[in-house]
């Protein structure tokens, strides 16, 4: 269930909209807006995820994580941060209504014109829109292909340091960079421009999760818990060699 928005509510930017932020979800998520300088509704209905910033350790979101979650250490002496459930919630349930007046917007704008229309010469230019637009009404994409056409499509229109990513993309680049390799990954990153993360941030998604190993250490009992909560029967494991590089220590 939604919130009750004002009708005005996407339209709203700088202190209007920080007060509606914290009349509906609280000064904690205020705080980590500000903080992210994210001002208006229209940005942060932009934003795959704004808990994004919590993953990168800084004196700076210390004060932030203080407020919005705890720290735990494992038995590995491994810290993981846990965003409390209800700010979360709370966030979640915001974005999701100002979305949803969308649609309003657009049907109140335009009166008469209640379809898109494509120049013939656009078509005839790229011919597989038609295709397109068939199977986006027909609901014959997964759901991951939506995601990776509309994450591509989406990074195309912004800076490199502007680029977001989906949850789903975020998944899929760490089983490719697992299971294929660091040249796999960076020949389709390099030939798809803006479709999965660089390695510098896929790093800092791999370090971040709680779910990490790091080469030497064994962790049978943490993998055990692991594989148990995740219901998984089969594990694999790869090995990514190619950041090896041969080296020759002289005699002095």
């Amino acid at each position: 269930m939604n919130f009750l928005l004002p009708a005005n509510a996407l339209s709203l930017k700088g202190d209007s909209f920080y007060h509606i932020v914290e009349e509906y979800c609280g000064k904690e998520v205020l705080e980590l807006l500000r903080f992210q300088l994210i001002d208006s509704s229209m940005n942060l209905i932009e934003i795959d995820d704004v808990f994004s910033i919590l993953q990168f350790e800084s004196d700076r979101t210390l004060p932030l994580k203080e407020i919005l979650g705890i720290s735990v250490k494992n038995k590995q002496d491994n810290y993981s941060f846990f965003i409390m459930p209800g700010i979360r919630l709370k966030l979640e349930k915001f974005i999701r209504s100002l979305r949803s007046l969308i649609p309003s917007i657009d049907s109140s704008s335009s009166s008469t014109t209640n379809a898109l229309t494509i120049s013939s010469e656009l078509v005839q230019q790229y011919p597989f829109l038609v295709d397109l637009v068939y199977s986006l009404e027909s609901n014959l994409l997964t759901d991951f292909s939506l995601d990776f056409l509309s994450n591509m499509i989406s990074n195309a229109t912004r800076s490199k340091s502007s680029f977001r990513y989906k949850q789903s993309i975020k998944d899929f680049a760490t089983s490719m960079f697992i299971l294929g390799g660091r040249c796999v990954y960076e020949f389709v990153r390099l030939n798809i421009p803006g479709s999965i993360p660089s390695l510098t941030s896929l790093r800092l998604i791999l370090t971040s999760s709680k779910c990490n190993f790091i080469e030497g250490e064994f962790q049978y009992d943490r993998l055990k818990d692991y594989v148990n909560w995740s219901q998984y029967k089969y594990v694999f494991c790869g090995e990514d060699s190619t950041s090896v590089v041969p080296k020759i220590s002289y005699d002095t």
